[in-house]
């Protein structure tokens, strides 16, 4: 967990949501790893995402992006391919990443969320925030990230150089890399959050869904 345990934050953080700038920041002003006690860095980052219930008297901040982008951009961050080289196409990233998915989904993706639930599991990136306990008090957007930590009045802000912002990518590349059927369950279990923040259900994809279409797709 990360944690200001003067302050009473806690902070929580999914990957590829500026987590090596907001790490490297949060350590700085006070932030530490509670199981290493020592002050929060990129490498020491918890990326839990479930609230303690045993701290509902903290202040809680969290980092977000749309799910279909930051599920994405997690795949890519750990394929052994390099999605940057222009020879590998759009239509091979569909492929590999709906096979992928296809094997994980086959498990059932709802049977993946409780067995991992309390865990770090290489998984819990395809899971959304549980808020169930606490609503977060501060939210830290990745389009927004900087203006949004700046933002926060309960921090005792320092001048600090985020310069790894310009490596996160906020770009529509994500769009057509879901395929209807696995953006659909994706959708299911992020709801609240496609709900809290304003996503686009249908952003997963560039085609012109029909009525039909749309209608199963929220209904699912």
């Amino acid at each position: 967990m990360n944690i200001h345990q003067e302050k009473k934050i806690i902070f929580m953080c999914h990957p590829q949501t500026g987590e090596k700038d907001v790490a490297e920041y949060f350590g700085k002003i006070g932030f530490i790893n509670d199981v290493t006690n020592v002050s929060l860095t990129r490498r020491l980052l918890s990326t839990k995402f479930l609230f303690p219930w045993d701290f509902e008297d903290h202040k809680l901040i969290v980092t977000i992006d749309n799910p279909y982008r930051r599920i994405v951009n997690q795949y890519k961050s750990f394929s052994h391919i390099n999605w940057s080289l222009k020879k590998h196409t759009k239509g091979e990233l569909y492929e590999r990443f709906n096979i992928k998915f296809n094997e994980i989904f086959s498990d059932d993706l709802f049977l993946v969320n409780k067995l991992n639930k309390e865990s770090e599991s290489v998984y819990n990136f395809l899971l959304p925030y549980d808020f169930t306990t606490k609503l977060p008090d501060y939210i830290i957007t990745t389009e927004n990230l900087v203006d949004d930590i700046l933002k926060i009045d309960i921090l005792d802000h320092e001048p600090f150089d985020f310069h790894l912002v310009d490596q996160i990518d906020v770009s529509d590349k994500y769009k057509d890399v879901f395929s209807y059927e696995n953006a659909r369950v994706i959708y299911k279990v992020h709801r609240h959050i496609f709900d809290m923040m304003g996503y686009d259900p249908f952003s997963f994809t560039t085609r012109d869904l029909t009525r039909e279409e749309r209608i199963k797709f929220i209904h699912y």
